[in-house]
């Protein structure tokens, strides 16, 4: 499973669609590998932020995504694109959460 998680500094971001940071991990059973990880280019916009970022998760090809919280208009497009929204304590060490995500031992948005 690919899982997106939100990040600023060294945790899972408060924010979805603000965070600084995208960090993509493949999750296979209990190994975790980080494939990428790149400036969030949604996160200075004005308006239209989870939109945005929606469709750079689609096109990152992620199963899911993990943030601390989430916007109604990301929630909706993240369900659109069939991408599942989990919510992490904001902190969280990313690995853990994308782990944790992928076995569907966190709340889902």
């Amino acid at each position: 499973m690919r899982v997106a998680v939100m990040v600023e500094g060294d945790g899972v971001s408060a924010r979805f669609a603000r965070a600084p940071e995208i960090r993509v991990y493949e999750v296979e059973g209990d190994e975790v590998e980080l494939v990428e990880s790149r400036e969030n280019p949604a996160a200075g916009l004005p308006r239209g932020a989870g939109r945005q970022i929606v469709g750079v998760l689609a096109q990152l090809d992620v199963d899911a995504t993990v943030a601390g919280r989430y916007g109604p208009n990301a929630l909706q497009g993240l369900k659109a694109q069939g991408i599942k929204a989990y919510i992490a304590e904001p902190g969280t060490d990313p690995e853990e959460a994308a782990l944790k995500a992928a076995r569907g031992e966190l709340p889902e948005g």
